[in-house]
């Protein structure tokens, strides 16, 4: 599957934790699906980062901790965990695409 930047854009715009299932489960699952190759990881890592309250990691966070839909949160964890599984390209080390202390220490909270 080949996907640019502007078709990531439109897919992360389903991703509301109010939206219907169906939808944002398959914009999920095809987003999902990228982060198994170094590829697509690349591809969602070098996405242009202008608004970061509507950027692709902003929406991923929102479904973990607003949607209630146990699935939709759990392939949206797997999504951060597949992004930073690669050293070179993890959610980690990027500038462009990084994730606040705030969110892991709300993550944390959840778990525990």
């Amino acid at each position: 599957m080949s996907l640019n930047s502007a078709a990531v854009d439109e897919l992360s715009k389903f991703l509301d934790p109010q939206g219907r299932l169906d939808i944002k489960s398959l914009a999920l699952q095809t987003l999902l699906s990228l982060t198994g190759s170094q590829e697509g990881r690349h591809l969602l890592l070098s996405l242009p980062n202008t608004d970061p309250n509507t950027s692709l990691l902003s929406c991923i966070s929102r479904l973990i901790f607003e949607d209630i839909q146990e699935s939709v949160r759990f392939d949206s964890l797997l999504f951060l965990i597949n992004l930073t599984s690669d050293n070179e390209l993890s959610i980690l080390n990027t500038s462009q695409m990084s994730i606040s202390n705030d969110f892991w220490l709300q993550l944390l909270k959840v778990i525990i």
